[in-house]
């Protein structure tokens, strides 16, 4: 479904939602994904690690910022960078906003 030569941005929009909503199976298919027992018990293992880590770090207030350093520089520099470097000083996060 392309864009028309006389549809506008709204237009379109509201006739490939319509077009969607009438034939879904068309856009969306079923993905079928083998997990393992132990791929399992390895993606629980490490959600609790991670959910104790941000409970620490709630607990522990504004000295325990959590920091996802996986995210800093990509897809693009964070808008919290100069927080996290500074160990979360609120007075920075205020200043963000």
């Amino acid at each position: 479904m392309g864009k028309k030569d006389n549809d506008d941005f709204v237009t379109f929009i509201k006739r490939v939602a319509k077009d969607v909503e009438e034939k879904p199976d068309h856009y969306f298919k079923p993905l079928f994904v083998f997990i393992s027992d132990k791929m399992m018990e390895t993606f629980t293992q490490e959600e609790n690690a991670l959910m104790n880590e941000i409970y620490t770090a709630i607990e522990q207030g504004e000295s325990a910022f959590y920091k996802n350093t996986q995210m800093c520089l990509k897809p693009f520099t964070c808008d919290f960078i100069d927080a996290c470097a500074n160990g979360g000083d609120t007075g920075l996060l205020l200043k963000h906003f």
